[in-house]
């Protein structure tokens, strides 16, 4: 544990880092199967400039999902750097991100399913 931990975009990185993941996801190209739900565990450092070094995903889910998550986390824009005793120093975080690409329709029609035959 480092004083000051490093900041993304001024805030908490559970929320601001968070929401830039989630936003770049559903921005890509990338064709995600409806059903594919779950989390993604990468661990990256932020170095003493700000800059995220050495993704890397611990716990993945589909391979293509896996490295988008990997790029995104790669290309983000600088952080603020963590600080202990007013000097900059790299520091290590272990991520999660969660994944929830599945069809409300789908649960709607299972829900609907189990519905009828139940009765």
């Amino acid at each position: 544990m480092v004083e000051e931990m490093p900041l993304f975009e001024n805030g908490d990185p559970a929320v601001s880092f968070s929401r830039y993941i989630q936003e770049q996801v559903d921005k890509s190209s990338l064709q995600i199967p409806d059903s594919i739900s779950g989390r993604i565990i990468v661990h990256f450092w932020i170095d003493t400039m700000g800059n995220v070094v050495d993704p890397e995903i611990m716990r993945g889910l589909i391979e293509s999902l896996d490295s988008l998550v990997c790029k995104i986390v790669l290309d983000s824009p600088v952080w603020i750097p963590g600080k202990q005793r007013g000097i900059k120093v790299k520091v290590g975080f272990t991520f999660p991100v969660y994944i929830n690409m599945e069809d409300p329709r789908h649960t709607v029609n299972r829900i609907k399913k189990n519905r009828t035959r139940n009765q």
